[in-house]
């Protein structure tokens, strides 16, 4: 459990390599359907409803996962940010957890392909 939801212990995790003539998009497809296996979720075995609800929950787990990008950025045009708020959202740290929360955000959307 992650109760201050950071990820940036998970940087220096090993990474597997591609091997020769192996596509980058492919493996990630591969290793996120192998997590979904291994959590129980088999599409190719699901009903079209199955299919639908899980397709759905991905849906709303990435718009939230990119509100919660949003959110780590200065973006509303209307609101003036001090100089300590800006320099908190260039923090390597804060990179680092906005970079994490894209990473989230294709989990899911791979999901759905």
């Amino acid at each position: 459990m992650n109760p201050e939801n950071k990820c940036a212990q998970l940087w220096n995790q090993p990474v597997p390599e591609l091997k020769e003539g192996e596509q980058a998009l492919n493996k990630m497809f591969e290793m996120q359907n192998s997590l979904q296996l291994r959590l129980g979720q088999d599409f190719s075995k699901m009903t079209l409803e199955e299919r639908v609800a899980l397709i759905k929950d991905n849906w709303v787990s990435l718009t939230d996962e990119f509100s919660e990008t949003l959110g780590r950025l200065p973006w509303k045009a209307w609101k003036k940010y001090s100089p300590e708020q800006k320099q908190d959202w260039t923090s390597e740290e804060q990179k680092l957890e906005t970079m994490y929360e894209v990473c989230d955000m294709m989990h899911f959307l791979i999901n759905i392909a």
